[in-house]
């Protein structure tokens, strides 16, 4: 999480270091657990286990990433780069059949970053995706309320206003 501070604190080339840093730490946890590892945009990683997980394994699975990640930081250079981590997860069992018809691995990484997306947005650590969230009927109607909204600015149905910021010297508005 915030990796853009990283990058505006010690610049692009000490987060591109720190990014391969954690590649470098999930591929040692990899032996431990056996899944395929995949680069996402940004910072974000992507897991994928060749099994069926219970939801007990998965939880123990999050936990275990999360303490790994977050407890140790990350030596590159000078600098001791600590790191928070916030999961989302999703199981095949867990998603509706129709959901899934855009292929198993993409549905599942789609579903998963909407979990992402509801952690953050919660401020939790990790959520598993369930379809009882109707995490996907949220985003649709976050979507509809976009284009209601963009529509009544362009046909002038919205009036704006503001609260003018008065310089107390000048008697000026800045």
């Amino acid at each position: 999480d915030l990796f853009q501070e990283i990058n505006d604190c010690y610049g692009n080339y000490v987060g591109d270091l720190t990014l391969v840093a954690i590649a470098e730490r999930l591929l040692e946890i990899q032996k431990q657990y056996y899944y395929r590892l995949y680069k996402m945009t940004g910072d974000e990683f992507a897991f994928l286990f060749d099994k069926k997980m219970e939801l007990e394994e998965l939880y123990s699975f999050i936990k275990n990433l999360c303490m790994e990640i977050e407890e140790q930081p990350f030596k590159v250079h000078e600098h001791e780069i600590f790191i928070k981590v916030t999961v989302g997860a999703a199981r095949a069992e867990d998603i509706d059949s129709i959901n899934l018809k855009e292929g198993k691995w993409k549905s599942l990484a789609t579903h998963a970053d909407m979990a992402l997306k509801k952690a953050k947005k919660e401020q939790k650590h990790f959520v598993i995706f369930h379809e009882s969230m109707q995490i996907s009927k949220e985003f649709e109607t976050n979507l509809i309320w976009k284009k209601k909204l963009k529509d009544a600015i362009d046909t002038h149905r919205v009036i704006p206003f503001f609260q003018p910021i008065m310089n107390n010297f000048s008697g000026k508005i800045e």
